[in-house]
């Protein structure tokens, strides 16, 4: 009965979600000038706000997970959503000389030594969680060829972040790209940042479907 219930909560939220996407997309394609995309793409725009905001709620509720269960998982998805967020706000070099991201960074002598000391510590801690999750790509894969829903959602996530970060990156990875890259720029933003926001939804409802399993299997074990 639980499955069931997971299952069909999972299909609802897939399909509003993609419908909301798509839906979106196409209105603004057809009743906004290429002009206007990019007021709702460009960096600190409404898009990318609601992103970070969406990243920093699943951090939330992963954080409220590990407490709940003691399952290390949840701390380690917490970190990685709230980097996330702060990625979007773009944190990483709000408080430092460049991108904590960047070689320049630390090759470089304009920063200080202590920025780079803290940037490589933040680095470490980041490389150490995906480590984390390394180890669980096998049983991760195993459940979604089960169709497991969180194992799904996260797979959505993933999915659509790749594919937003492609768009964003299309140039350098795909030179033959190049100049359709830089004459569809506009459009090509918009779906890059709409697809980012979309991943953020598709890693909420992970966090959605454990606590909807935990309050159930409380309440049964109550009952």
């Amino acid at each position: 009965m639980l499955k069931k219930l997971m299952r069909f909560f999972s299909i609802i939220y897939f399909a509003i979600v993609i419908t909301a996407l798509l839906g979106s997309i196409g209105y603004m394609l057809v009743n906004f000038p290429p002009e206007a995309w990019d007021k709702f793409a460009h960096e600190g725009g409404i898009i990318e706000s609601t992103t970070a905001i969406i990243f920093g709620l699943v951090a939330l509720l992963a954080f409220i997970l590990f407490f709940k269960i003691r399952a290390k998982i949840w701390l380690y998805f917490g970190f990685l959503m709230a980097a996330a967020s702060m990625r979007e706000m773009d944190l990483h070099r709000a408080w430092t000389t460049d991108s904590i991201f960047k070689l320049r960074f630390y090759s470089g002598d304009a920063a200080p030594f202590y920025e780079k000391i803290l940037g490589l510590l933040f680095i470490l801690v980041l490389v150490f969680t995906l480590v984390q999750f390394i180890r669980h790509i096998p049983s991760w894969i195993s459940n979604v060829l089960k169709f497991q829903p969180m194992a799904l959602s996260i797979f959505m996530g993933l999915g659509t972040l790749a594919l937003g970060k492609l768009l964003d990156s299309m140039a350098r990875v795909l030179p033959f790209m190049a100049d359709f890259h830089g004459n569809n720029r506009p459009l090509l933003r918009l779906l890059e940042e709409s697809l980012e926001m979309t991943s953020s939804f598709f890693f909420l409802l992970t966090c959605l479907l454990a606590l909807l399993f935990k309050t159930i299997q409380n309440q049964e074990q109550t009952s």
